[in-house]
C-alpha cells in the first residue's frame, strides 16, 4: 500500500467522496497480508470515528473497515469489528445500515470458513431484531445470512 494509517484516517474522516473511494480502492488492491495488519493495527481508532454525527463518515468507517477485513484477523479483532457492525446495522442513516448488512454478511462467511461457530453472531442479530424498528430490513437480511449457517 502507498498510503499510511494516518493517510488513511486523513481520507477516511475527511468527508470528501473521491478520498474516501481513493483509499477504499487502495486497500481492496493490497495484498491480504497487508489487508490483515492495518486492520489490526487501526481497527480500534476506526471504530472510535464512527462516533459522530455526520453519516457520511460512519458510512466511510464501515465501508473502509469492511475492505480491510480478512479471513485470517485474530478473532479479538473481529469482535471489535462485530460490535461496531452491531451498531451501524441499525443506525439512522440506510446508506450506513446497508453498508454494514455488506460487512456483516462478509464477517459471518469468514467465520464460517475457519470453521468457528456463527451461533453467537446469529445471537446478536436476533437480538437487535427483536428490539430495532421492523421496517430495518438489513436487520433481516443480515439475520438470514447467520441462519443460512446455523440452520436455524
Amino acid at each position: 500500500m502507498r498510503s499510511s494509517k494516518a493517510e488513511f484516517e486523513a481520507a477516511i474522516t475527511s468527508g470528501d467522496t473521491d478520498r474516501v473511494n481513493n483509499a477504499i480502492e487502495e486497500v481492496r488492491e493490497a495484498e491480504t497480508a497487508e489487508r490483515a495488519q492495518l486492520f489490526v493495527s487501526s481497527v480500534e481508532e476506526f471504530t472510535q470515528y464512527y462516533s459522530v454525527e455526520d453519516g457520511y463518515q460512519r458510512l466511510s468507517v464501515v465501508r473502509f473497515l469492511r475492505q480491510l477485513c480478512v479471513p485470517h484477523v485474530p478473532v479479538e479483532y473481529r469482535n471489535a469489528f462485530w460490535e461496531l457492525l452491531c451498531e451501524a446495522i441499525s443506525d439512522e442513516d440506510g446508506r450506513v445500515r446497508t453498508a454494514a448488512e455488506k460487512a456483516i454478511d462478509k464477517v459471518i462467511t469468514f467465520t464460517a470458513y475457519r470453521e468457528r461457530s456463527v451461533d453467537p453472531l446469529r445471537a446478536d442479530l436476533a437480538e437487535i431484531a427483536e428490539t430495532q424498528v421492523p421496517t430495518y430490513s438489513e436487520i433481516h437480511s443480515a439475520l438470514s445470512t447467520a441462519e443460512s449457517y446455523t440452520g436455524k
